[in-house]
């Protein structure tokens, strides 16, 4: 189809291009948040003509030794240098990864010991995976010390952080930054994204978007909103993340209950919401249904991310569009990849040409918001909440 997205584009278009579309993007307090206060960093190192890009690790859990260490290894033009964690186990499984190639820096003594890190002029770019509490603070340490980063979602878990972080980021051009949505740099994404916005299935109605997990939650840290937000920051924000990037805007309102009990009998203090449903009223009277839960069994458990509209509709994940009067299928003919490598992929080659991808800061601000505006009508008995009184309360 006629101008749509290759994996090529998907590093050229940044926030400035990806969001224009949006009200008030800008940063205004009319769109997408304040301005926020920005942190001037240091420029970055640049990375000489042939040598590989040295990174720095921070959060070697699940996902800092799963998706972020598995991928960059895969990375012929990256060298880890240094990792960092306070957990002795994590460290050690780390290592273990990395038992073929030059022992890392080790940075284990305590939660602030990645300040140390980062204090190195021998480091281009550093990721991060940990609790999300400490998420914006460290984005914008890392930005502060000049250093390209890869930064897992959710952004920050309130508002300010939010307008910090993106702040931040417009203050410091230079340093490459991504959002872990690793949905944005899959070409089956980029496909169901630019045929919906084209208006293959015409005016946009309805999104039906569910995540059913499965009866085993995540705990420790997940279990508590003080550390991981709440599902609606710390997960949902993908999906959330893929409805605005189709819509180009952001909701106008939304409303959500749910049930923070279900597990608590297992997992004591746990105060996280482990099944909820919204509704999300966008402009042009779109409207996103979303189910989210923890409790799913069997053939129960699964994800969908469907979009009706005034001519058919489309399934992202069952690789699908539909035509009203038309009995087959058109399915989504981009080839799938793992996304995850396929965002570090990218990330490093927009490194070493200097070109911003486009899971941007922005994208990251504003997939949030929307969870913050979630959680604020569950705390409210299933209030309506507008995007207005979620910049002004959260």
């Amino acid at each position: 189809m006629a101008g749509r997205m290759s994996r090529r584009s998907a590093m050229k278009v940044g926030a400035a291009g990806a969001l224009a579309g949006m009200s008030g993007c800008a940063g205004t307090a009319g769109g997408l948040g304040a301005a926020g206060q920005a942190h001037k960093g240091k420029a970055p190192k640049a990375v000489a003509a042939g040598a590989k890009i040295r990174v720095g690790m921070i959060g070697l859990g699940g996902r800092g030794r799963g998706a972020h260490l598995a991928s960059l290894l895969k990375i012929p033009d990256v060298e880890v240098v240094a990792i960092c964690d306070p957990s002795q186990d994590s460290i050690k499984k780390a290592l273990d990864m990395m038992k073929d190639r030059k022992k890392p820096d080790v940075y284990d003594k305590g939660d602030l010991d990645y300040k140390r890190m980062l204090e190195r002029d021998d480091i281009h770019a550093v990721t991060q995976a940990t609790p999300c509490n400490w998420h914006a603070q460290m984005f914008i340490d890392t930005m502060v010390a000049g250093k390209h980063h890869y930064a897992e979602k959710p952004l920050g878990i309130a508002v300010k952080e939010l307008d910090d972080c993106c702040a931040t980021a417009k203050a410091n051009p230079k340093l490459i930054v991504t959002m872990g949505f690793q949905w944005m740099y899959n070409p089956r994404f980029i496909e169901a994204v630019e045929r919906t916005q084209a208006g293959e299935i015409g005016d946009l109605v309805e999104c039906r978007i569910a995540r059913h997990n499965g009866a085993s939650p995540l705990m420790g840290w997940f279990s508590h909103r003080k550390t991981c937000g709440d599902w609606m920051l710390e997960q949902a924000c993908h999906e959330f993340n893929v409805v605005n990037w189709i819509t180009k805007g952001h909701p106008l309102k939304a409303f959500a209950i749910g049930r923070r009990d279900i597990w608590t009998s297992k997992d004591p203090g746990r105060n996280v919401t482990d099944f909820y449903s919204a509704v999300l009223e966008y402009p042009n009277h779109v409207v996103m249904n979303y189910s989210h839960d923890w409790h799913s069994v069997g053939g129960l458990c699964g994800m969908d991310l469907k979009f009706v509209g005034s001519k058919g509709g489309m399934d992202i994940f069952g690789g699908n569009f539909w035509q009203r009067g038309k009995k087959d299928a058109d399915p989504i003919k981009a080839p799938g990849v793992n996304d995850t490598q396929e965002a570090f992929n990218t990330w490093v080659k927009c490194i070493k040409e200097g070109k911003q991808p486009l899971a941007s800061p922005e994208y990251g601000r504003l997939a949030s918001q929307l969870g913050l505006m979630l959680r604020k009508s569950i705390d409210e008995n299933g209030k309506v909440v507008t995007y207005e009184e979620m910049l002004k309360t959260c």
